[in-house]
């Protein structure tokens, strides 16, 4: 009885970021978001098709979690080896790991580098073929599949987690599905959680609506021999109610929460300053530098301000001194906002 062995390899980056539209157009080409899985060691085989791909996306406040289902065919008449691609864009990151182990699907444990290729050693060591999930160039990942039976299937499950960007109405999200073949079985399926506006799909599916159930809106699709050729984006309002949002869940008997605020800022005019310090770097090692870029600088600053008191300071540095600095002597004003000045 064959056994396998999961050990995901992930580094974990989350960044914030911020899109400047309501309804962000579609970017084309965009880099797929659907896994790939190429022969390995056989360049005369037919490639590996998608049967079946099921995703699901789950938003809960500003979290996206994606999960894809998918199903590999091998239309061969012998057994191959594959490398399992995929793709992330910044500040996604893996979250599960799963694969078919004589039609039960067994899940993968993250784990630090260091831990997962002992772990990986050990198991080539029983003679069991191990799963490793391994980050490579850019936020790529990749694990070896084997076996890939002849005219049979795998079935693998990957989810990634990401924080949706957001602009001045609500959270974006984008999911590029690009393929070239059609996907016999196809099915598309986003959950926005406790979120009181209506969320928004750009999509080029016809009538793809979100409907409300229980406390979620929900819209799906599905198709067979579906053409992948499009980015899916929805927009997802955050006023009124749905600017601080507060969800909590049980887990082992102890209770957690998540909060996430729209935090908008309050602009204030700034009272313009009445004195201004000057320090002049008067050494030696600016010979190179553009001093009259900087003077022109300076100008148009002064030019600007009107009843400025401005206190110039000089220092240099001296290699076996002290760096000294020079206390003005004079004070000057600037008139009426001009770059002409007063000596006082």
């Amino acid at each position: 009885m064959s056994r396998l062995v999961l050990t995901a390899v992930t580094g974990i980056c989350l960044f914030f970021s911020c899109a400047q539209v309501k309804k962000v157009q579609q970017q084309e080409p965009l880099p797929t978001a659907i896994p790939t899985l190429r022969i390995l060691h056989d360049t005369a085989a037919s490639a590996i098709r998608i049967s079946s791909l099921h995703i699901e996306v789950k938003v809960t406040a500003n979290i996206a979690t994606t999960t894809f289902d998918m199903e590999f065919y091998n239309p061969n008449n012998r057994m191959l080896e594959g490398e399992f691609d995929f793709p992330l864009a910044d500040g996604q990151q893996i979250v599960r790991y799963g694969l078919d182990i004589e039609g039960k699907m067994r899940e993968g444990v993250v784990a630090e580098k260091a831990k997962a290729r002992l772990a990986f050693e050990n198991t080539i060591r029983r003679q069991v073929d191990p799963g490793l999930v391994e980050k490579t160039k850019g936020n790529n990942f990749r694990t070896r599949i084997y076996p890939l039976p002849a005219k049979g299937s795998r079935h693998i499950l990957i989810a990634m987690e990401q924080v949706l960007p957001f602009d001045a109405q609500g959270n974006i999200f984008q999911l590029p599905l690009y393929t070239a073949e059609p996907i016999a079985d196809f099915a598309f399926t986003i959950t926005v959680v406790k979120n009181e506006a209506v969320p928004e799909a750009i999509t080029s599916f016809d009538d793809f609506r979100f409907k409300k159930w229980e406390n979620a809106w929900v819209a799906n699709r599905t198709e067979k021999n579906f053409p992948a050729n499009q980015t899916i984006q929805v927009h997802i309002p955050r006023t009124g109610n749905d600017s601080t949002l507060v969800l909590t869940e049980q887990f082992s008997g102890n209770r957690y929460f998540y909060v996430n605020s729209v935090l908008r800022p309050e602009w204030k005019e700034q009272a313009a300053p009445a004195s201004a310090g000057i320090f002049w770097d008067a050494s030696a090692s600016g010979k190179s530098r553009n001093l009259e870029k900087e003077k022109q600088l300076l100008k148009q600053f002064f030019r600007r301000q009107q009843n400025l008191y401005r206190k110039p300071y000089s220092f240099s540095y001296i290699p076996g001194r002290k760096t000294g600095v020079h206390h003005p002597q004079r004070q000057y004003r600037c008139i009426a906002g001009s770059h002409r000045s007063a000596q006082l």
